[in-house]
């Protein structure tokens, strides 16, 4: 799975492109200093690197430099970030200059994180938010059936938890209650993400597969809407 690492001394800065990265399908590392930064860089390799200028210990053009002059971390693109103000040309000139790739002046919209963000990986980006949910889940393919449990649901796609996930790209009929009421829907979907027991493991991290809806009739679509808008 792809890997971002965040790193900022402000938690909620922090919080903020974690959350705009909540519907992209990556694992996210974050750190709150220069220092703290490296070990992760070294133990974890994430394939980018999100970096404030502004940090104690180490600041974020030093903690830039130190791993753009490492030729096993060179490549590893980074985008720096620095608050607006009188010196943001003078402070993006540093940056640039300690090696970054690119650079986004804080506060920012979360669209313009994220096509920075995609601008340098190939990660999905879900299109609509899921809610958590809890629910029994019968799905087909080929004409064979299995069973999985609800993770989360919206209404242009859900997460099936299951030990065994089939692979992307897989078309699958699937029924399945809409949580905390007696309505059933049937809806058709696409594999397009997996989570498996040879990931990576992380604490809390679901085993699974994320399905995007190929169709979807008015009547469950109606149902899923009504769901998610309550929630």
């Amino acid at each position: 799975m792809t890997k971002i690492l965040l790193v900022d001394d402000v938690p909620l800065s922090v919080d903020m492109q974690k959350s705009a990265l909540s519907r992209a399908e990556c694992e996210i590392f974050t750190a709150h200093s220069g220092k703290d930064a490296m070990e992760i860089v070294y133990r974890e390799s994430p394939d980018l690197i999100v970096l404030d200028y502004f940090m104690p210990e180490m600041s974020g053009d030093v903690c830039c430099r130190k791993i753009k002059s490492d030729d096993s971390l060179k490549d590893t693109p980074v985008i720096m970030l620095t608050m607006e103000g009188t010196d943001a040309d003078q402070d993006k000139a540093k940056c640039y200059a300690a090696g970054c790739d690119d650079f986004l002046t804080k506060p920012f919209k979360a669209n313009d994180f994220l096509k920075k963000v995609e601008k340098y990986l190939d990660i999905t980006v879900r299109e609509y938010a899921r809610t958590p949910s809890y629910a029994t889940v019968s799905y087909m393919t080929h004409g064979v059936s299995f069973e999985g449990v609800l993770h989360d649901l919206g209404t242009g796609g859900m997460f099936i938890e299951t030990d065994s996930p089939h692979q992307k790209g897989a078309l699958l009929k699937i029924q399945f209650p809409i949580p905390s009421t007696s309505t059933q829907v049937e809806v058709e979907g696409r594999v397009v993400r997996t989570v498996e027991k040879s990931d990576t493991f992380l604490p809390g991290l679901v085993f699974g597969m994320g399905i995007q809806f190929t169709h979807v009739d008015s009547e469950a679509r109606g149902a899923i809407e009504d769901f998610v808008a309550k929630k």
